[in-house]
Order: C-alpha cells, then structure tokens, then sequence
C-alpha cells in the first residue's frame, strides 16, 4: 500500500493463513533484513517496512532492461512471422 510519505509499504509479518500452515519466512525476512541494511527499505515499526527512495531508481532500471528484451523478442518474432 502507499503510506502518508507517499512511499510504497509492506507488512512483513506472517499472515494468520501463513501463520495456520506454519509457513517459514525465513527467505522474507532474510530478504527484508538485507534491503534494510542496504538502505533501500526503512523499518516504519516491528511489523511494517517502507521503500527507500534509493530503490526506486534501480527497479526502474530493471524493468526498462526488461521491457527493452520484450520489444527486441516481439520484433524478432515479427521478422521470423513476415519471412514465413
């Protein structure tokens, strides 16, 4: 969800389903734990955490890099359609 600071948020805490199917969170809460001490998440309180401004930046990267493999893939695509 997106908090007051206008920052997108998460709950890190199991959900009462996971918690019911005794659902390990070990790779969450490793994953939460290394993007803290990055900085790219800030702890808001014990149970909710907000992304840094820093991070915006590299996932933006990342899903033009993927957009960009998308558009190379359907062009590639078309060529090999319109040669057939």
């Amino acid at each position: 969800s997106i908090n007051k600071n206008d920052e997108l948020q998460m709950v890190i805490e199991r959900t009462n389903i996971e918690k019911a199917r005794r659902y390990s969170d070990l790779s969450r809460m490793f994953t939460v734990g290394l993007l803290l001490n990055r900085g790219f998440l800030r702890k808001l309180d014990h149970r909710t955490v907000e992304f840094a401004p820093n991070l915006y930046p590299l996932v933006a990267e990342k899903m033009s890099e993927k957009i960009n493999q998308l558009k190379m893939a359907a062009l590639s695509t078309q060529q090999v359609n319109e040669r057939s």
